[in-house]
């Protein structure tokens, strides 16, 4: 059995000060048009610590659509970027099976994926791993078979 991202939680915050369809059109931006055309978000409203509006989207996809997102964001990361990913993909992965990926949230509206960790956007894969290989060593093969 290979490691397979088996689904896909994508999420990001809407601060008062952002327009939630711009927040939206960047989460789409992560995702391969086919998943993004069939996303259905889900909101939930909160207040701040002082007493601001904050929005909470959040959507999930399965089957086909989480293994083309994992290589749409791979490949369109800058090689700086995936490089950096693949070095240090064990602070990515927790015992689970999960792969987490922070974009920054205002590239991503512009079509441009970039890592971040500074108000992004979230992206959780959860893969099913082969535990006899390991789920490090399941998920970067994975990984680097989608994009080298």
């Amino acid at each position: 059995m290979r490691a397979e991202p088996r689904s896909l939680e994508i999420s990001a915050i809407v601060h008062a000060t952002e327009d939630e369809g711009k927040v939206i059109r960047a989460l789409m931006n992560a995702l391969p048009e086919a998943a993004a055309r069939g996303l259905s978000i889900r909101k939930g409203r909160y207040s701040g610590h002082h007493g601001n509006p904050i929005t909470f989207l959040r959507a999930h996809l399965r089957g086909n659509h989480p293994r083309e997102a994992l290589r749409h964001v791979l490949s369109r990361l800058p090689d700086g970027d995936r490089g950096a990913l693949y070095s240090g993909l064990g602070a990515h992965i927790d015992e689970g099976g999960n792969l987490y990926i922070r974009l920054d949230k205002q590239r991503a509206y512009l079509n441009e994926l970039r890592l971040s960790q500074a108000d992004p956007i979230r992206l959780k894969w959860a893969f099913k791993v082969d535990r006899d290989e390991g789920v490090e060593e399941g998920i970067r093969r994975a990984c680097m078979e989608l994009v080298p």
